[in-house]
């Protein structure tokens, strides 16, 4: 019998377990998707906006365009997020 082969490796149970307690925190009150992958991301390492898709591909995570990421980043500013995050 051959050894088997590893195809790809991803580090899903720190992406889920990161994304519970991103929830847990209450964070999730923005219900923002790709704010909530940017900050795993940048917990788990931190890096630029364009390299956190790496971080995020690692992870197992959804991968979505730097230019979706940069307009969601704009919302933080326009948005209230901090007053959700706080309430």
């Amino acid at each position: 019998m051959s050894p088997g082969r590893t195809t790809s490796t991803c580090s899903r149970l720190l992406y889920d377990t990161l994304g519970a307690v991103y929830d847990w925190l209450g964070f999730d009150a923005v219900n923002d998707p790709v704010f909530r992958d940017l900050v795993i991301a940048r917990l788990v390492e931190p890096t630029s906006k364009a390299d956190a898709a790496r971080v995020l591909t690692d992870l197992g995570a959804e991968i979505v365009s730097y230019k979706t990421i940069q307009r969601h980043l704009a919302k933080v500013n326009t948005g209230d997020y901090r007053g959700a995050i706080g309430t």
